[in-house]
């Protein structure tokens, strides 16, 4: 099976997070590094360039070391690459980090199963576990409408798809809607008894 990651990159992986989306974002969980960014679409003042391979870096010693302490990890990482991006973040979240990470809502995708659900090894596992511990799902509304690689301009129409926001490292287990223009989360009662 053919993993995303082994996809041709194209132009939907420069599109930035507007910044009205990540904001209310940052300042709920204290946002000092942006892992997946370019000069001209980070959000963090701290930040990881593709020339810097963020996939390689610590982000949790970037954290300790260049970053005040108590701040978070955004990631809102290229599309074409996700699987990789989410076992990353993962780890990372496992080593301490607090990780916001901003993805397509694709609930059947394997890098969504391995970020948000007990890890299934494989991203051809078709079995779904629980959540994991820590995972804070937010499914994002109304859907987001990303800037085009500048990191100013407004695209003409939104993402073809909703968007996801997954928070590991908080300890909170939970699943809501999260209406970014409102700044304000809802409560979905999807899992009786959790």
């Amino acid at each position: 099976m053919k993993k995303k990651s082994d996809e041709k990159p194209s132009v939907r992986d420069q599109w930035a997070t507007p910044w009205e989306v990540y904001a209310p974002l940052a300042a709920e969980f204290n946002i000092g590094l942006d892992v997946c960014a370019t000069a001209q679409n980070h959000k963090a003042p701290i930040y990881l360039t593709p020339e810097m391979d963020g996939l390689t870096v610590d982000w949790q010693q970037m954290l300790n070391t260049h970053c005040a302490p108590g701040q978070a990890a955004w990631a809102n990482p290229p599309y074409s690459n996700m699987w990789d991006w989410s076992v990353k973040a993962k780890e990372e979240a496992d080593k301490g980090a607090v990780i916001v990470f901003l993805g397509e809502a694709r609930q059947e995708t394997a890098w969504f199963r391995h970020l948000a659900l007990v890890e299934n090894e494989s991203p051809d596992h078709d079995e779904y576990g629980e959540l994991v511990p820590n995972a804070d799902i937010r499914f994002v509304y109304p859907r987001i409408p990303f800037l085009v690689p500048d990191g100013i301009t407004q695209k003409s129409q939104t993402g073809h798809i909703g968007s996801v926001v997954v928070i590991l490292g908080t300890g909170v287990k939970q699943i809501t809607w999260y209406n970014w223009k409102l700044a304000a989360k809802y409560s979905i009662d999807l899992i009786k008894g959790a």
